[in-house]
C-alpha cells in the first residue's frame, strides 16, 4: 500500500509538470499606494498553487473515468482508474467524484462476485473476491460476500448429496417393482438377492484456475487459505488433482501454512485439470 502511495504521489507530480509546463509564475512589484489609498494585501503562496492543483486534479478525474468506461479498473498497475481516483484524493480528500468513482470500482467487483455465486463458479467468485480485498481491506460488503459464497458453496454440496440420495432411492424402488420376489403369488418366485447398498458420491471438488494455478496467483492462495480452514473445521481430508507432482506439492504446501499446527490428511494425483477433492472425515 506504502508503493501505491508513492506511485500515485508521482503521478500528481508527473501532471504538475506537464500541465504547468515551462511557464513560471512571476510576480510584479506592486506600486506605491497613493496617500488616499490603502495597499492590499498580498498572498503569492496560495496564488501559486490553487490554479495548478484543480488543473491536475480536473485531468485526472477525466482520466480515471476514461479508465472505469474502458474497464481499466485496477489494471494495469499503477495506471487505471483506481489508482487515479485516489491521486485525486491526495490533493482533495473529499471530492465527491473520486469517493464515487472509488465506491463505482468495488460495486463493480461485487457484480462479478455476486454473478459467479449464482452459476455455481465459486473458485471465480473467490478470485474476485481477492482482487477487490487488495484494494478495499476490511470492507464490509466484502466481508458479507465472502460468507456468502461460503453458504452458497456448501448449500450446493447438501443440493448435491440430497439429489444422489433421491436418485439411488428411486433406482432401488425401480429394481424391486422389476422382481418382485417377495409376492408368493408371483409365478417363478424365487429367493430374494441381497440388494447392494446404495452408493453416495459423498465428496466434493473445488476446481482451481489453472491459469491462475500456474502464476501462483494471490486469488489462488487466498482460495485455498479459505479452503484449509474450512477442511480444518469439518475434520476433512482432501485428494488434491494436480498437473504435476510439483504443482500437487505447491497445493499441499498453501493449505498447511494456512493452518499452522494442524495436520491436513489426504494424497496427491496427476490429472489434467486441478482440483481438490474434499473427502469426509476418516
Amino acid at each position: 500500500m506504502e508503493i501505491r502511495k508513492f506511485i500515485t504521489l508521482s503521478v500528481v507530480l508527473f501532471l504538475s509538470s506537464v500541465l504547468g509546463g515551462c511557464k513560471v509564475t512571476t510576480f510584479k512589484e506592486a506600486p506605491e499606494p497613493s496617500a488616499q489609498e490603502e495597499a492590499p494585501p498580498v498572498e503569492p503562496e496560495l496564488a501559486t498553487q490553487s490554479a495548478p492543483l484543480s488543473k491536475i486534479q480536473l485531468e485526472l478525474l477525466k482520466m480515471a473515468e476514461d479508465d472505469f468506461r474502458n474497464a481499466r479498473f485496477t489494471t494495469p498497475s499503477h495506471n487505471n482508474a483506481y489508482d487515479k481516483y485516489q491521486s485525486v484524493l491526495l490533493v482533495d480528500p473529499d471530492n465527491p467524484r473520486a469517493r464515487t468513482g472509488l465506491q463505482a470500482i468495488l460495486l463493480h467487483y461485487a457484480g462479478l462476485i455476486r454473478d459467479n455465486v449464482k452459476v455455481g463458479q465459486y473458485p471465480q467468485a473467490r478470485h474476485w473476491l481477492a482482487v477487490a480485498q487488495e484494494y478495499y481491506a476490511d470492507n464490509a460488503l466484502l466481508s458479507d460476500l465472502k460468507a456468502h459464497i461460503q453458504q452458497a458453496q456448501q448449500a450446493a454440496f447438501e443440493r448435491r448429496q440430497k439429489a444422489a440420495a433421491a436418485a439411488e432411492a428411486a433406482r432401488l424402488t425401480a429394481l424391486a417393482a422389476a422382481n418382485p420376489a417377495d409376492d408368493p403369488n408371483a409365478l417363478g418366485a424365487h429367493a430374494a438377492t441381497p440388494t447392494p447398498a446404495p452408493v453416495v458420491l459423498d465428496y466434493e471438488d473445488i476446481e482451481l484456475a489453472p491459469q491462475a494455478l500456474s502464476d501462483k496467483d494471490e486469488s489462488i492462495i487466498a482460495t485455498l487459505a479459505d479452503l484449509a480452514l474450512r477442511i480444518k473445521d469439518r475434520d476433512e481430508s482432501i485428494l488434491i488433482f494436480a498437473r504435476t507432482d510439483a504443482e500437487g506439492r505447491w497445493i499441499y504446501k498453501q493449505l498447511k501454512q494456512a493452518t499452522p499446527g494442524y495436520r491436513i490428511r489426504g494424497d496427491i494425483r496427476r490429472a489434467a485439470e486441478p482440483k481438490v477433492r474434499i473427502l469426509p472425515p476418516y
